[in-house]
Formats: C-alpha cells, structure tokens, sequence
C-alpha cells in the first residue's frame, strides 16, 4: 500500500484542526526573557504557551506536557542548555518535541555539540521578529506533518497485521478486485477475486428480494455522491449480516466500508470483513445484566423499566441467588430497540407484541427515515427537536452531518437558548449516555475542539455591543484548554445579557490582567473549572490560596462554574468563592450582577 506524502495535501490550518492547537514549552532562568519571547508568540493564535525557569524545571514540564517545540536558552545558571537538551534526549523526548536554542553565544563549537546533540536549529539573541516568527511556525508545522505521517504509517501497519479478516475493494459494479487478502478463502472458502458481491455475500444473508434490489441501488448510487454525501449514503449498508456459509453453516459477519477516492470521483470501496460468529454468540451466552446495569447502559429510569417488565411480562432467561430475574446480551439488544423506537414516537405496549425480526425492520425503517433527509429542518424546529436531531447524529456516529447541522445553529438561536436548551444539555446526555467513551479517542478530541471553536463563533454572531453595553465579567480557566467548552458558553451567555465581557487564558495574578480587572466595577469574575489531569483537586488549592494573597484579586466577587467530574466543592466554605454546577445557576449569578450594575 503507498503512503503519500502528506505534506502535498494538508494545509497548516488543517494540521491544527487534526492535531490541535501546538505546545511550546519556552525554557529560560530570567522571568524578562520569557515575557520577551510571550510577547512575539502572542500574534500565533493557534499556540499553547508553558514555561519554564531551570532546566530541571524543563525536564518535568517535557514530560508532563509534551510539548511539540521547546524553545532553550543556551546559558543558564544551574543547568545549561546543552546539559538540559543531553537529558531530554536520554528521556527520549526528542522523538516528541523539536528543540531550538535561544542564544547569543556567537561560539561556533557550542552551535555544534548541539545539533549534534538533536537541536534542530538556532535563534540569535536580540530577536529579530520576523525570523523568530518564522523559524517557529516552520518548526512546529514539520512536528505536526511528522504526527500526521506517524499515524498513518500506525494505521496502515494495523491494516496489515490484521490477519483475521477478508480484505478487498468492489467497483461500481460490485465485482471484488485483486489484490485480496489471505484471509478471504478461510472466510468466504474459495479466493473471493472476480466475483460479485451480491452473489459472494448478500445473495446469501437474510435479506428479502426487495431488501436485496434497494441495496444493489444503494450501492450504486454512492458512486453517483460526493465526499459530503459519503457518509449518508453508506449509512444505509449493513454493517452486520448474517449469511449462509460454504460449509453450510450460518456465519455472522461485521462488515465496514472505506472509500476509495481520486480527487472527487469514488474508484472502489473497500470492504473489510470479520467473523464475529463465536464472539456474539459467547457474548450473547455468557453475558447476564439486571434491571440496573440495562437502566445504565440504555438511558432508561430503572422504574420504567421495573413497570414493563410487571405490565407486560418481560422476563429474563436466568435468575440470581435471590431469584431476581437477570438478562441476556439478546434481551439488552432488545431494549436498546425499544429506547431508540419510543424516541421516536412509538408505545412499549405495541413493541412488546413485535418478534426480534419485526422490531429490526422498523429500527431499519428509523434509520433510513432518519439519514435520508441528510438535515435537519432546523428553521421548523423548536430548540428540543434540534437537540434530539444532533444527538441522533451523534450516537449513530454521522460526525461530518453533525458538524454540518451544528454549525447553522448560531444564527437560528437566541444565546440564551443555545446554551440553556441546546448546547449544555446536549452535552449532559453526551455524558450519561457515554457518547464520549463510544467514539475513538482522535474524533473524542477533534469533536471537544469543534465545540469550543463553533461556540467562539457564535459569541461573534450578531449585532454588536451597544452604548448600554455593560463592562464585566472576566471568565477565566482554571485549567487553560484549547478545547474548553464551558469558557466559550459563558461567554456566550454573558453576551446574552449585553455583557463586554472578557476572556483570560493565563493566570489571573499576572500583573496585565490585574490592571484590568481593577478597572471592572462591581468586580465580578467566572472561573471554568474543567478537568485537566491527576492533580486537578491539589493545583486548584494552591491556586485558591495564590489569588487571595493579591491585594487586587481579593476584593472580587469570584463564581466557580465547576464542570469537573472529581473536585467536589460542595463541602468548600469559603465566602469569597460560590460555586454553580449548571448554566441555569450562572445564569443566576448574571442576573444579579445586572442588577448591582444598573444600581
């Protein structure tokens, strides 16, 4: 399989929004070089800034962040540059960060013993801007090529090691194409090359003639869409059939479908195959759930469920120690069903009478009901219709249809409904329903970056601020994240009462930011506590503690919207600080704010 160079197709925009915003760790023992350095970096919008103040400092840091540059001053008292950048290698931390030296050090065998220690390049001290800005967005774009590269070598080497499944591509026509993977003949038992595969596959599997004519149309008609279209499309295939095998018996295959493009236009698709015939079975075998444990993983209240089963005599096929009755995997997948089909508008009384056949039709119904439209009809909808319409989206994995129908709800909305009827209720049931947990970890982040950046753009959205305008609130991150989504829906609400208000990524005690907020009046500040890592509940003391010995930051009102899943801070009796566990509550908080203002 050919790897492509990647550089020949991703822009530098594109490379952010895959690998996220860049880390850039600046190492340096004197405070008024970092600010030096700070300032350039401030026009890069798309740079995640830490620092450092001795090289042990930066050895810890390295390896806590994992920056993708560390910028190093050469001379530095207790650890040089050079003996700093020895250890970074023997960390290993060179196969993860690039590292450029800050030095005035005109002495050519220092230069030297460091590139040949890994420093990628050098930068004289005085800056000269325009070479400093560019050296580092050149630096950091071949660090985010090489993450980009790595993944896709990790990816196909994945592809390739799989032994266990039939790999090959069909065109237009649905004929299967050489090369074909050594797996086929174990799985199909004959080498599956220029066979169609509506003979090998689903001539074979439990479908109807009609069901079996509306794929073949399916199929055809993909080749006809574009890449936006891919996903709808290919969400009418089935990604499960059961077929009738070579040796007679009925094997359950897990399908999934790759598209295979030259420029716009679809050549082949490539179909990989795995027999999931023993798992689902053992699965389906040996798995027992209770009321509590389906209640959880379905999104149902445990006493609607405890209501069918008395009402409608659903029993489960086990009993435990205390003669409760306990479930099958086939029972869960039931249930599921039910959820999915009430949803949408049906009544448990008449889906207890459906069979297990009966109940996937109209799941399958759903679902081509629900894909065909490829939109919501967001101009007819109320906020509650929308919401529902984007988590389907989500569960059923339709990311490209989510993003698309998320991005119009900016301008279709009040602020006010998009954070308290959309935006942060979505987000609740992404959370109960385990939505994170179910997508693979690169869309997980790539998603958490969409939000924050599609709410930043609907705080701009609108009229702006008017004469009436009133100066306040400063929102603020406890824990700085590119991604945050609770800072950018404060913001958005804030908006909504007319507030100019004010966002702050780094420390509040810096010296720029107090000077600020010594200006707002009555002093009012929103700090976004969101999940960073191990020592969240620790920094958070520490930090509380550094604020209030600031003469400035003190006397302000601070209101804690704690979007943390561990630090508890119901039990925190402090006068100074209220905390809020929902936008319901701020929204409070900024009503009273409005008042003291306009009093």
């Amino acid at each position: 399989m050919e790897i492509k160079d990647q550089r020949s197709k991703l822009s530098f925009e594109e490379l952010i929004e895959r690998c996220g915003n860049a880390k850039v760790l600046v190492v340096d023992d004197k405070q008024e070089n970092i600010q030096v350095v700070g300032t350039l970096l401030k026009s890069l919008n798309w740079i995640r800034l830490y620092v450092a103040l001795s090289g042990q400092k930066a050895l810890e840091a390295t390896m806590e962040y994992r920056p993708d540059l560390i910028l190093l001053d050469l001379n530095m008292v207790d650890m040089d540059g050079l003996e700093t950048l020895r250890r970074l290698r023997d960390l290993a931390a060179l196969e993860f960060a690039t590292v450029i030296f800050l030095t005035a050090d005109q002495a050519k065998e220092n230069r030297l013993e460091g590139l040949s220690l890994g420093c990628a390049d050098y930068i004289q001290k005085p800056f000269d801007q325009e070479e400093f800005l560019i050296k580092v967005a050149y630096h950091i774009k071949m660090r985010l090529y090489e993450k980009v590269l790595l993944k896709n070598l990790g990816d196909t080497a994945a592809l390739l090691n799989n032994i266990k499944q039939a790999i090959f591509c069909t065109n237009e026509s649905g004929l299967i194409m050489a090369p074909v993977s050594d797996h086929s003949q174990a799985i199909f038992g004959d080498d599956p090359t220029g066979k169609s595969i509506y003979d090998l596959v689903f001539s074979k599997a439990s479908l109807s003639k009609d069901e079996l004519e509306v794929l073949r149309k399916n199929f055809s008609e993909v080749y006809k869409s574009s890449k936006v279209n891919w996903i709808i499309e290919s969400a009418k295939f089935p990604d499960k059939v059961n077929v009738q095998a070579f040796d007679e018996e009925e094997k359950i295959l897990k399908i999934v479908y790759t598209p295979l493009w030259n420029n716009e236009i679809l050549e082949s698709i490539m179909m990989t195959f795995e027999d999931i015939t023993e798992k689902e079975r053992f699965s389906k075998k040996k798995n027992q759930y209770n009321l509590q444990q389906i209640a959880q993983i379905v999104d149902l209240k445990v006493e609607t469920l405890r209501t069918w089963t008395k009402r409608y005599g659903l029993k489960g096929e086990f009993k435990d120690s205390k003669g409760e009755y306990r479930f099958s995997g086939e029972d869960l997948e039931r249930f599921k069903t039910y959820k999915i089909l009430i949803d949408k508008g049906e009544k448990i009384g008449h889906l207890v009478r459906l069979n297990d056949a009966e109940l996937k039709g109209r799941e399958a119904i759903l679902k081509e009901k629900g894909v065909k439209g490829a939109s919501i009809d967001i101009n007819n909808s109320n906020s509650t219709e929308v919401l529902n319409s984007l988590f389907y989206f989500l569960e059923t994995k339709n990311l490209d249809l989510f993003m698309r129908e998320f991005s119009k709800i900016g301008e279709l909305f009040e602020k006010r409904d998009l954070v308290l009827n959309i935006v942060a209720p979505l987000l609740s049931k992404m959370i109960s329903s385990r939505t994170w947990e179910k997508l693979i970890l690169d869309d997980a982040n790539f998603l958490k970056h969409f939000f924050s950046k599609k709410l930043n753009e609907f705080n701009l959205q609108g009229k702006k601020p008017s004469r009436e305008t009133i100066k306040g609130p400063f929102l603020a991150d406890i824990f700085p994240s590119f991604n945050s989504i609770g800072r950018p829906l404060a913001l958005l609400l804030s908006t909504h009462f007319s507030f100019e208000s004010t966002s702050v990524e780094g420390p509040l005690i810096d010296t720029d930011v107090c000077g600020l907020i010594r200006k707002v009046q009555p002093p009012f500040i929103v700090l976004n506590l969101e999940r960073k890592g191990g020592n969240d509940e620790r920094e958070f003391t520490v930090w509380k503690e550094e604020i209030f010995k600031s003469n400035v930051l003190k006397k302000q009102n601070f209101v804690v919207l704690n979007n943390h899943s561990i630090i508890q801070t119901k039990n925190i009796l402090d006068n100074r600080l209220k905390f809020c566990s929902s936008f319901e509550e701020l929204e409070t908080f900024y009503n009273d704010y409005l008042n003291s203002t306009k009093n």
